[in-house]
């Protein structure tokens, strides 16, 4: 996985428990929206942010040196994260 190469599986369960506080701001920030845009904008806004957001992702992890090529696991490696938090 994305996590185990970049960070560590031995930081599976603080990545864990961090996605919960990180879905519940995501979740937070969603209800506020919900209420100020009509449905079908928020839909097409959310689908173009992670459209775009596992584009660069992708890009990123293909790339050589921080990416997914290399293979020495560092918890101070953000693409790692960032990458399971999107996911989650």
């Amino acid at each position: 996985t994305v996590l185990a190469t970049t960070v560590g599986l031995e930081y599976q369960p603080r990545a864990k428990v961090l996605s919960v506080c990180v879905t519940l701001i995501v979740v937070s920030i969603y209800n506020g929206l919900i209420d100020r845009v009509s449905k079908p904008a928020l839909f097409y806004a959310i689908g173009f942010t992670y459209f775009i957001l596992f584009v660069i992702l992708g890009g990123c992890l293909a790339h050589r040196s921080f990416g997914m090529e290399n293979t020495s696991p560092d918890p101070h490696r953000l693409l790692g994260w960032f990458t399971y938090f999107a996911i989650e």
